[in-house]
């Protein structure tokens, strides 16, 4: 499963801005780094998590250490890959 984070700062290009998705089941799952346009993959590795509801939060924080964040929920599933 891929995910794609857009990004955007007042001040800050989006490749200087500090990027993390964090899973509430098994902490850092990525720190992607974005494009000029913005957009931060990370992939998703189904074997590697642990069952259950996930709640990822994609944060970024600027180099003046503003940090913003958004949550989603992912259900993984046993068995699933």
């Amino acid at each position: 499963l891929e995910m794609v984070g857009r990004v955007r700062d007042d001040s800050d290009s989006p490749e200087n801005l500090a990027l993390e998705w964090v899973s509430s089941l098994d902490g850092p799952v990525g720190s992607p780094v974005a494009d000029s346009a913005g957009e931060a993959h990370t992939f998703w590795a189904a074997s590697d998590r642990a069952e259950g509801a996930h709640q990822l939060t994609f944060s970024a924080t600027d180099t003046c250490g503003n940090t913003s964040s958004t949550d989603i929920t992912l259900c993984q599933q046993a068995g699933y890959t």
